[in-house]
């Protein structure tokens, strides 16, 4: 991520913050609303393996944004979006699991895509999760050398 980092500030201008890098395949709030009361963070990681997530090759497909302007505020969220199929594999078994996924779920399967967030203008990274990606987030697209 350090290198990205730097050639998303040399590109864009801007100061921003840099979080960890990492991919979340199933938030807080959805464990704690819809998961909880039915699996085990054990069982969870049970069910990501089973997927094969441990063993995903990972490609990615773009560099994406995010902005959101108001009177005197511009926030954003620059991320990477990734192409990794046992992500939404994953995240269908753990709706069939727990019973959801239908319109009245409290967990919604294709509510989260795989990404990794690089970059935010404001720190505040969690206010933009879940992140659905549609194809007008992309920018550009990654090489990797």
């Amino acid at each position: 991520m350090p290198p990205l980092s730097r050639e998303l500030f040399a590109r864009m201008g801007e100061s921003l913050h840099y979080p960890p890098a990492a991919m979340p395949v199933v938030l807080r709030g959805e464990f704690d609303s819809a998961i909880a009361g039915t699996m085990t963070p054990d069982a969870l990681l049970d069910l990501a393996q089973q997927a094969g997530l441990e063993n995903a090759t990972i490609q990615p497909q773009c560099m994406a944004r995010r902005r959101d302007s108001a009177p005197g505020v511009v926030r954003g969220i620059y991320f990477l979006v990734f192409d990794v199929p046992q992500f939404g594999q994953f995240r269908e078994q753990v709706a069939a699991r727990i019973g959801g996924g239908g319109a009245n779920s409290l967990f919604d399967p294709a509510a989260l895509s795989p990404v990794v967030v690089a970059a935010s203008l404001d720190g505040d990274t969690a206010r933009w999760l879940p992140l659905r990606v549609t194809e007008s987030d992309c920018f550009a697209p990654v090489v990797i050398e």
